[in-house]
């Protein structure tokens, strides 16, 4: 009776151990799993056994604590700062100039000031929709010197050379070799801006009456003492054209002036003026 006690005691004693180490070797989880415990050393009561028993009670080993396993998990992290939106109202940058016919290109600035922008198109120049031509800054062209169109709009300011302006010959005239009734002569023909530039021209004879007119009010006959002179007018100028003196040979066939009466039984005499009114006579 006595050795079966014991061979029970022994057996409860082997059980629990293999009992420990079935529950230390369980697969880990993500949840953490903890083992029944063994009885402490303190619960390890020896089985009570006859006072004539020379065997001691077998108990549970001393270090038969229960082992716990776990796993860590990682929570996911939360960021709790936000992506800034641009607004594209700010300032605009022009990074093409627009022309006349062509489009342009420039940056629209973030109202936040912080760099952002977007690439937006820049109408052409022509749009009176958005530019407007600034008179005061822009300088017009001369045919001495280029001068600028100056416009502006949201997108900022644009400056377009205009080109100096090629001579329009449609001024005054002025001659250097003058004509005569039977050879053509020369003038300049000065540009319309009166910038002193000018062309020469060729400039008819003064028989050419589709050009030049006899200014009767100018003129003066030449008479037997003295030379005179014809003036013709076109828009060339003016050109004097000197008339000789007459020839000697009076042509008297102008007025009379009496200076003998006659009488009923006597002739008279008379002065008959050359009809140059040069006083010339002869008497008669």
């Amino acid at each position: 009776m006595k050795m079966k006690r014991k061979f029970l005691c022994t057996l409860g004693a082997m059980a629990s151990v293999l009992a420990f180490t079935s529950c230390g070797e369980q697969d880990s989880s993500n949840t953490t799993v903890s083992t029944p415990a063994a009885s402490s050393p303190a619960e390890s009561t020896p089985l009570a056994s006859d006072s004539n028993d020379e065997h001691p009670a077998v108990s549970a080993p001393e270090d038969s604590t229960p082992v716990t396993s776990t796993t860590s998990t990682t929570s996911p992290v939360t960021s709790t700062s936000s992506v800034h939106q641009h607004v594209f109202t700010g300032n605009y940058e022009i990074t093409k100039k627009p022309t006349l016919t062509e489009k342009g290109k420039a940056k629209h600035f973030c109202s936040a000031d912080d760099g952002g922008f977007e690439e937006v198109e820049v109408p052409a120049l022509s749009d009176t929709n958005v530019w407007t031509k600034d008179t005061t800054k822009s300088v017009p062209a001369s045919h001495t010197a280029a001068g600028k169109d100056v416009y502006t709009s949201i997108y900022g300011e644009v400056e377009v050379v205009v080109p100096m302006q090629a001579h329009t010959y449609t001024g005054g005239y002025e001659l250097i070799n003058k004509p005569t009734l039977t050879e053509k002569g020369k003038a300049k023909h000065f540009c319309s801006a009166n910038d002193g530039a000018y062309e020469e021209v060729e400039v008819p004879a003064l028989n050419d009456t589709n050009v030049w007119s006899k200014d009767t009010a100018k003129s003066v006959a030449a008479t037997h003492t003295a030379a005179g002179k014809d003036v013709y007018t076109s828009i060339y100028g003016e050109v004097e054209v000197v008339v000789p003196k007459k020839a000697d040979e009076h042509d008297y066939t102008g007025s009379y002036e009496i200076t003998l009466n006659p009488t009923l039984t006597n002739k008279g005499k008379a002065k008959h003026f050359c009809s140059a009114n040069d006083n010339a006579y002869q008497e008669v």
